[in-house]
């Protein structure tokens, strides 16, 4: 479980002497609060051993949680098979590609990546949103399509990618229950100096993949400008009019 807040310090000279100096990941945080107490190991994270021992309560082996940080050295995971990996925020490029192959030797085995849009999406579009098999839409992102952008896109979509092992799911800060919906527009802006920019707003609100620096591709839209080009042309490059 790789999260981007926890860090460690080293206080000495040694490898020995580097302790924990703070940790803030709030998957851990999570797990702790909604886990059933009596499941949990007497052991405890250390920095020697930052893992989270569970019983399994169908008798089988313990559920081991590693807890990791994407500040650490990539290569410290290789060879360590995983059931799964889920990934707070976004991770380095070489983060993701280490995981794989520790995925690949499990059935089932999958990678859930949760993400807050930003400017700094960088290739997490191109790597997952843009391959993606199917896509799961709340109903909040499909009626700010509708009234924002005239675009009608269902609740469930399926596209004609390739990589038919990639889910979306595309949710709403407005989906948060745990947030007063009158109080989300003026909570972004007090957290984020660049939510002025509505362009900006309504990436971290509905998860939009939008360039946000010139004057041309703020409106880019693959449906729209993108075509299928056995439908417009033949083989012999002749165009097609319909």
């Amino acid at each position: 479980m790789p999260g981007s807040e926890t860090t460690a310090e080293n206080k000495g000279k040694g490898r020995d002497e580097t302790i924990m100096s703070e940790t803030k990941n709030p998957q851990y945080v999570e797990l702790m609060k909604w886990m059933p107490a009596h499941l949990f190991r007497p052991k405890k994270i250390s920095v020697r051993d930052a893992n989270l021992y569970v019983q399994d309560p169908y008798g089988v082996a313990d559920i081991i949680f590693e807890f990791v940080s994407f500040n650490q050295i990539v290569q410290t995971g290789a060879g360590v098979q995983r059931l799964g990996v889920w990934c707070d925020e976004k991770p380095k490029r070489q983060f993701v590609d280490e995981q794989v192959p520790r995925l690949l030797a499990v059935t089932g085995a999958d990678l859930i990546l949760s993400y807050t849009v930003t400017k700094e999406a960088g290739d997490l579009f191109e790597m997952i949103w843009n391959r993606a098999r199917v896509i799961y839409r709340s109903q909040s992102v499909v009626d700010f399509y509708k009234k924002e952008r005239h675009e009608i896109l269902p609740l469930y979509e399926e596209t004609d990618s390739e990589f038919d092992n990639i889910a979306i799911f595309n949710g709403s800060t407005f989906d948060n229950p745990t947030l007063p919906p009158d109080r989300i527009i003026p909570m972004m802006k007090l957290l984020y100096d660049d939510c002025e920019d509505q362009n900006v707003m309504n990436m971290r609100l509905y998860c939009l993949f939008t360039e946000v620096s010139s004057m041309i591709f703020p409106s880019f839209n693959m449906r729209v400008h993108c075509i299928d080009p056995a439908r417009y042309f033949t083989n012999t490059g002749e165009v097609i009019l319909n």
